[in-house]
């Protein structure tokens, strides 16, 4: 796997890979946005328009837009020829999460509301609302093409998949699988809540990425699942303990050129590590610090 290094001075809060060209885009904690040549290595463009940390960045199906949200309450839409920007203002809380895909549009909120929406003309379209959530402020938004169903935060440690078609939780996944404890800040550590934090399903749809969190300490666990079962079955083939020294911010995936899917972590360590998931042996791992 190759290996280098991308220089910033603040923090990388998101990313995205490109759909189709050899690029990526990371959000940074001074609310700009840095489009980077993978090939070159180096950043052409910086987008600037949040004033806050970018929550989350996504880019259009086709790669011509990027899509990037926050505490604003605004979805912001750049054309990536003109770097035009286009606005869907007064969302009423503050974005967390944006899909973009052939199927369905949406974004979650910090109150676990999803608003879905045009991608092509920025126009609002429905509103869903009363998600059970856990205690921890931590939400996760994907799309799963092959139950076409959104993968979001359930019960604590769990996650819920939505279909939108039956406007109802067709199946439950127990991710962390430990009994709630809470989160009393007294506790001691080796009894610290964890919550799922982020999933993402692999551009290949073979795997299953998960992280899962302690709310009080850097204590983390990346889980690669195996799907199966018309993306209803859920087989864990890898755990990874503290894949980072402090919190993890965000993950991506794309396909290598043996289209070979890759996985790729950011955190508030200063650091990226990029993961290669194999089937039937242990991940391997590769540090490109920021």
């Amino acid at each position: 796997v190759d290996k280098f290094r991308l220089s910033f001075a603040c923090n990388a809060t998101c990313l995205a890979f490109h759909p189709s060209a050899p690029g990526l885009a990371i959000g940074y904690s001074d609310g700009s946005i840095l489009l980077w040549d993978l090939v070159s290595k180096t950043s052409f463009r910086k987008l600037h328009w949040h004033s806050n940390p970018v929550s989350d960045i996504c880019f259009s199906t086709d790669g011509s837009h990027l899509f990037s949200g926050g505490i604003e309450t605004v979805l912001v839409r750049w054309n990536l020829e003109t770097f035009q920007k286009y606005f869907l203002p007064r969302l009423g809380c503050a974005i967390r999460y944006i899909l973009v895909s052939d199927s369905i549009s949406c974004i979650i909120h910090a109150n676990n509301e999803i608003t879905l929406f045009d991608p092509s003309n920025l126009k609002p379209l429905k509103k869903l609302l009363n998600f059970q959530r856990s205690e921890a402020p931590s939400i996760v938004l994907k799309y799963e093409h092959e139950s076409d169903t959104l993968i979001l935060n359930g019960q604590v440690g769990s996650l819920s998949f939505y279909s939108p078609s039956m406007a109802s939780t067709v199946y439950s996944l127990d991710v962390v699988q430990q009994n709630f404890i809470g989160y009393n800040n007294n506790a001691v550590d080796s009894l610290s809540q964890y919550d799922v934090t982020h999933a993402l399903v692999s551009k290949n749809n073979i795997w299953f990425y998960t992280i899962e969190q302690s709310r009080k300490n850097a204590f983390s666990r990346l889980k690669a699942w195996i799907i199966g079962g018309n993306g209803r079955n859920f087989e864990l083939k890898h755990c990874i303990e503290s894949p980072h020294d402090k919190t993890i911010n965000h993950i991506d995936s794309c396909l290598n050129s043996s289209f070979n899917d890759i996985l790729v972590t950011c955190s508030y360590d200063g650091s990226t590590k990029i993961w290669n998931p194999l089937v039937s042996s242990k991940f391997e791992s590769t540090d490109a610090s920021y």
